[in-house]
């Protein structure tokens, strides 16, 4: 009976999978960014929009690292119609690299979660 525990230990220790690595799809995630948001430019630009949340955008950062260029990654056509409010909070977000530079041209996804503005990614 004791063989057999130690058979299926070592059987299960075989198809253990290593921590993958995350995707190098070019897409920078928020972790990897430094992200500066003008509080104010955010509430004027969502004005009395209320009851969104979960709502994700993929943007591109201008030269000074400001977000353009946005996709909203949903179906939801509550969202869609609501899209340039929300092309406008992304515009208030700045993202920078370590370094401390503008992360121009870096592919960005952020997600709009209600009051919060920014979800925890």
């Amino acid at each position: 009976m004791v063989w057999h525990w130690v058979a299926v230990l070592l059987v299960s220790g075989l198809f253990q999978t290593a921590p993958q690595d995350p995707p190098d799809d070019g897409v920078l995630r928020p972790a990897t960014l430094e992200r500066v948001v003008d509080e104010r430019a955010v509430a004027r630009c969502r004005g009395a929009i209320v009851g969104f949340s979960n709502v994700p955008l993929e943007c591109t950062a201008d030269e000074t690292g400001s977000l353009r260029q946005c996709e909203l990654l949903t179906d939801n056509r509550a969202a869609h119609r609501l899209k340039p409010r929300f092309d406008c909070m992304a515009a208030a977000v700045s993202v920078f690299d370590e370094s401390g530079a503008p992360a121009a041209g870096a592919t960005v996804r952020i997600t709009f979660d209600g009051p919060y503005i920014f979800s925890e990614d």
